[in-house]
């Protein structure tokens, strides 16, 4: 009896001291191979396109003053400033489409006190230093717990564009009605313009998606991302840390990548990747950068999220969501303390400091 006490004493004695397990980030091969089966499963589509009945269809003054038929460039930011002083904005947000709150529109939900629709690059990758091409989300204000954001699984112009003007009721029967014009954007348009609407693949006005809201929600191993999100970042939906660093696929600002710098360049890399790409306003952004070396962990990003994806990947990635741009990230070390770095368009000189790199634009383009 004595000894059993005193193996459990020792029992509690060394557990309450004992450390947590460190989080191994996953092995190279096992995390490749799961990117591409990912990649090569088919695209999920949730939401069905039929014809806008005649009802709700835009009247000619109507169409004439919405933005459906061009790209939304200047307005972006008075928008964003209008659904902020209304503190609505949810934490994705990039621009407001719209914003419903009336009965009629609410359709048959209980409970409902608001729907809007917002554009963000938060599973869309930003294009270089222009925010074109951003995906939908949905908010829904519920009045017993506040709103819920849920990804629609597309981007503007591939191939729809939400529009601004909302006849038909919203919410029907689980489902969230809008009302879309087809603009399926030309993928070979110059790099760096935004989408011209008389170069389109394919133009149907005045049609109507239905997207399943139970659909739109699932989240299948419960790490705040839904499954439609996840595809998009080619992370595990199965997995709630796709690359086995600590941190869930929704907090990891690389989620495919969890290993720790090991020599000057790398510190670099991750160092530029953490600060100095381009901030949103207040949104997540998400960039891709096509790297054969190391998936580097970046954990000081300040809303954005870096993809790294090999070349090969990043065509699978291309092929099954659409054209997208890598970041242009380019290193040039001069010796163990010093290096150039090419970054979305700028040029920084890099120095290692006391304690940490310190980064100076150098007002230059790229020249080496």
């Amino acid at each position: 009896m004595r000894s059993t006490a005193l193996l459990f004493t020792c029992f509690l004695a060394c557990t309450a001291h004992a450390k947590p397990p460190v989080a191994k980030p996953e092995g190279e091969e096992h995390l490749r191979a799961g990117i591409l089966r990912r990649l090569t499963q088919p695209r999920t589509t949730l939401c069905s396109e039929a014809s806008l009945p005649a009802e709700y269809r835009l009247d000619d003054d109507d169409r004439l003053t919405s933005q459906s038929l061009r790209p939304r460039l200047f307005d972006e930011r008075r928008d964003r400033d209008q659904a902020e002083r209304r503190g609505r904005i949810p934490d994705v947000a990039g621009s407001l489409v719209f914003m419903k709150s009336d009965r009629k529109s609410l359709g048959d939900s209980q409970g409902v006190t608001g729907v809007a629709v917002f554009k963000s690059h938060a599973v869309d990758p930003v294009l270089q230093t222009t925010r074109l091409d951003p995906g939908y989300y949905v908010t829904i204000w519920h009045f017993d717990r506040g709103p819920e954001n849920l990804y629609l699984g597309f981007a503007e112009f591939w191939p729809y564009v939400v529009l601004p003007f909302q006849k038909q009721p919203l919410l029907i029967n689980g489902e969230l009605h809008l009302a879309v014009d087809v603009l399926e954007a030309d993928p070979f348009q110059p790099l760096g313009l935004p989408p011209d609407p008389h170069r389109v693949l394919r133009k149907e006005l005045d049609r109507i998606i239905r997207c399943p809201l139970a659909k739109l929600r699932a989240d299948a191993d419960k790490d705040g991302l839904t499954d439609l999100e996840e595809e998009h970042l080619v992370t595990d939906p199965l997995r709630a840390d796709t690359d086995g660093d600590g941190l869930s696929d929704k907090e990891d600002p690389s989620p495919l990548g969890g290993v720790a710098p090991s020599t000057p360049e790398q510190e670099v890399i991750v160092k530029s990747l953490g600060e100095l790409l381009p901030q949103g306003h207040g949104e997540t952004a998400l960039f891709i950068w096509p790297s054969d070396g190391p998936r580097l962990g970046i954990k000081a990003m300040a809303g954005n999220r870096v993809l790294i994806l090999r070349p090969d990947e990043f065509e699978k990635y291309k092929s099954k969501l659409g054209p997208r741009y890598p970041v242009q990230f380019e290193v040039k070390m001069e010796g163990t303390d010093r290096a150039l770095v090419y970054l979305a368009g700028v040029e920084y000189r890099a120095e290692k400091g006391q304690n940490a790199w310190v980064f100076t634009p150098t007002g230059k383009g790229k020249i080496w």
